[in-house]
């Protein structure tokens, strides 16, 4: 199983965990009451809100500029770069104290479950609730289901713990489904059927949890004690005390190893890869190496990387014009045999302002000579061609400027 480890600047509190798509970032709360969000890109560690008080849950909006925070009392709406408690917006109170809240599969229907074991939907537009169900027995965490108008609500039934999925659209709760006494986080399995992971947060063990009936099968092992979990495409999340612990999880066994990073590609970008040719006793044209879904994902570049002696062969992943999560190939070119699988992930949003994204360029280039700088050719040019905007016409591009007449043209 491929893994990565990034460290936290603050240890997160249960229930906040959540994953911000656009933002490429694992979002949690701290007990000292600020909104954090870990960037996987490039592991940074930032703070997106302060000043609040017994966090209970994250969400986002639609727009990605705001933050929904709950605290137990209280939905609180507030700007996501730095905002301040004292400057939020009061969404919604209800009338029970407040459990967990989550965005919805319509990204503008906040979901909130409360102690009363009763969730509810929010419209974060006009502040109002609707009671969607009333079934939920000693509630502790939700989901969005894995199917469509789906949620999936964790119970502490003590001794044991259970699976409630509810239907959005008829309103019925399906039968429960016991999980681990310690499961304390649950999020939809990225799985061929309907499944939900469940993770024991004191053990950091999980499970796979069909909601077909299908028995429970193990997943990751995140060898520590779990405070919260989220989940991107294949890659399951767990947040420790000091650690985001990162599982590409439900890959194929493989015989060499096959690396790809966790940072994302942008839409034309491209990623660095490594295969671990030596150990095998293999060298590059030994190998083929493709993306499974073909050349609309992505494709391989057939540049050839320095070789550095060390028996590992480097190479550059092209993503195509589409997002999303795409499988890379490495067989034997003599029969075909599946060496190793990777996955890489491409986004339409890149989530750094501050620096863009690498963009690889393909095909027929043209080399374009580079022109005169201003609008005047270089035999007519006066040494400031637009010198004073707002005195005048220019005499040469028209732009409402005139030269001073030392410098004007007769």
């Amino acid at each position: 199983m491929v893994a990565w480890s990034l460290a936290l600047s603050a240890s997160p509190v249960p229930g906040t965990v959540v994953f911000d798509e656009p933002g490429n970032a694992v979002c949690y709360a701290t007990a000292s009451g600020d909104v954090r969000a870990l960037r996987l890109y490039d592991g940074r560690d930032v703070v997106l809100a302060r000043g609040f008080t017994d966090v209970r849950g994250v969400a986002f909006t639609t727009d990605g500029l705001g933050l929904f925070v709950a605290e137990p009392s209280a939905v609180l709406l507030v700007p996501r770069d730095g905002g301040l408690r004292a400057e939020a917006q009061t969404v919604h109170t209800p009338a029970a104290e407040i459990v967990a809240v989550a965005n919805g599969q319509d990204p503008a229907t906040l979901l909130m479950l409360t102690t009363d074991g009763r969730l509810h939907s929010v419209d974060p537009a006009t502040g109002a609730g609707a009671e969607l169900s009333d079934a939920f027995d000693h509630p502790l965490a939700l989901t969005p289901g894995p199917e469509p108008g789906t949620v999936v609500v964790l119970e502490d039934t003590s001794p044991g713990r259970r699976l409630r999925v509810l239907d959005l659209g008829t309103g019925t709760a399906r039968p429960p489904q016991p999980v681990a006494a310690g499961a304390g986080a649950v999020v939809a399995a990225a799985a061929t059927y309907p499944a939900v992971l469940a993770v024991d947060t004191v053990t950091g063990t999980s499970e796979i949890i069909g909601l077909g009936g299908q028995p429970p099968t193990a997943g990751p092992d995140f060898g520590a004690r779990v405070i919260g979990a989220a989940r991107w495409h294949s890659v399951l999340v767990a947040l420790t005390a000091d650690a985001a612990e990162a599982r590409d999880w439900g890959l194929p066994p493989s015989s060499i190893e096959l690396r790809v990073p966790l940072a994302p590609a942008w839409l034309s970008g491209y990623v660095r890869c490594e295969a671990e040719l030596g150990a095998a006793g293999l060298q590059p044209a030994d190998v083929e190496l493709t993306v499974e879904e073909g050349a609309d994902a992505g494709f391989v570049s057939a540049g050839l990387e320095p070789d550095q002696g060390d028996g590992v062969h480097r190479f550059v992943v092209g993503a195509a014009r589409q997002p999303g999560e795409f499988t890379l190939v490495c067989r034997l070119r003599s029969d075909g045999q599946v060496l190793a699988t990777a996955r890489f992930r491409v986004v339409a949003h890149w989530p750094d302002d501050d620096t863009g994204p690498g963009v690889a360029l393909t095909g027929k280039q043209e080399v374009f000579v580079k022109g005169s700088w201003g609008a005047v050719p270089p035999a007519r040019r006066t040494s400031t061609p637009c010198p004073r905007p707002g005195s005048g016409a220019c005499s040469w591009c028209r732009c409402s400027s005139r030269a001073p007449a030392s410098r004007r043209r007769s």
